[in-house]
């Protein structure tokens, strides 16, 4: 008998051809859920997280959810620290890690030149920049950061010695404090 799970499976990966180079995956569910925001959204974050985690109790039956909620968008954008992309720019490629040049996007394909995110990453990983201009005005990570741990745990330390920035794991409800550097391995250890 085959089995049903990899037939399922199959409908919603399609493997690269063999001559194929890997390519960075962006998944719909993903988007914004392991994110990099202003601490200014501190209070924000700790009344969400408290709010989806009491929604997700009452609306649980035992088996599953029988309702969902949307995570609200926090008051105070990235826009306002002014991060620019040329400072992106220049932290990710002095600790080597490359700005990401194709992904395979689950609701359009594969996206190269102008279509793809700004970001930098690798096949398995990104940090996806969305800008307004040339400012940073959200942050998020998508992925799996390996080998690469500890050139992302360096540029998120350059950053944050000018920008008082946390991480959020909305998967989890965990919040990480850069401010101190300790948080930032944590983050990184703990999302991936």
């Amino acid at each position: 008998m085959k089995n049903i799970f990899s037939s399922i499976k199959n409908l919603f990966i399609t493997p690269l051809a063999k001559d194929a180079e890997p390519i960075l995956n962006l998944w719909e569910d993903d988007y914004m859920m392991i994110e990099i925001t202003t601490r200014k959204n501190l209070n924000f974050i700790n009344e969400e997280t408290k709010r989806v985690h009491d929604f997700g109790q009452e609306h649980f039956d035992g088996n599953g959810y029988k309702e969902i909620t949307a995570i609200k968008e926090a008051p105070e954008s990235l826009m306002k620290l002014r991060i620019s992309k040329e400072e992106i720019n220049a932290v990710f490629s002095a600790v080597g890690i490359d700005q990401i040049t194709r992904v395979n996007e689950q609701s359009r394909g594969i996206l190269t030149g102008s279509y793809v995110p700004y970001g930098y990453g690798t096949t398995s990983f990104g940090v996806i920049f969305e800008l307004a201009g040339n400012v940073v005005k959200k942050a998020y990570f998508t992925g799996s950061v390996n080998e690469d741990a500890d050139k992302v745990i360096a540029a998120l330390e350059q950053i944050c010695e000018v920008y008082e920035l946390i991480g959020i794991n909305w998967y989890n409800g965990t919040l990480y404090d850069f401010n101190q550097k300790e948080q930032i391995k944590k983050f990184i250890n703990d999302c991936f």
